[in-house]
């Protein structure tokens, strides 16, 4: 998180990307698994059903529960949703050329969403132009809370991109003011 708490610093790395444009507005998201679940459909649902109790049979006829629950870990990191899971968030730049993409990956476990954890991936920087977006859809995360936000991006290929965005960071101070503006534009 230290490459990116400030503004600047997170100016800095989508420069090394070549990834700013004229006007720039960089916020913080994280991947939405449950919606990459979701979208895929039941065929997930019994895929990790599946994993968890072959895994725990698995490891019980071995002897070892603990053995099962490795492996049904092992199984459902590995299974359909790792496809759309590549990583665990994004520092994303919306300028006028379009939508820039820095992944984050998690250093450990992240139980609650934080940015603390994330370092930044700059090999795996990509942009979407305007030309390629199909729709971008914001909407609260559920009508009790609303400093959460959903973030659908629609991609022309048929791919989506699903993600959660706080309005505010408490350790990202520039997350309140560039978050807002993308929201407002695409509300």
């Amino acid at each position: 998180m230290e490459e990116f708490n400030t503004y600047e610093k997170a100016e800095d790395l989508f420069r090394r990307v070549d990834g700013l444009g004229e006007n720039n507005c960089i916020f913080l998201s994280y991947t939405d698994t449950a919606k990459y679940m979701k979208s895929n459909g039941f065929l997930v649902t019994i895929g990790v059903v599946g994993c968890v109790i072959g895994g725990i049979m698995a490891g019980a006829i071995g002897g070892a529960i603990v053995g099962g629950i490795v492996g049904a870990i092992a199984c459902f990191t590995g299974g359909a949703s790792s496809a759309n899971k590549k990583c665990d968030g994004y520092l994303i730049n919306w300028s006028e050329k379009g939508l820039g993409f820095i992944p984050l990956k998690a250093t450990g476990a992240m139980l609650l969403l934080s940015p603390e954890k994330l370092k930044a991936d700059t090999a795996s920087y990509f942009f979407l132009g305007y030309d390629q977006l199909e729709s971008i859809s914001i909407k609260n995360f559920n009508i009790f809370n609303s400093s959460v936000k959903n973030v659908n991006i629609a991609i022309k290929n048929n791919q989506n991109m699903y993600m959660l965005a706080r309005v505010a960071e408490k350790e990202i101070p520039y997350q309140k003011y560039s978050s807002n503006r993308f929201f407002d534009r695409f509300k």
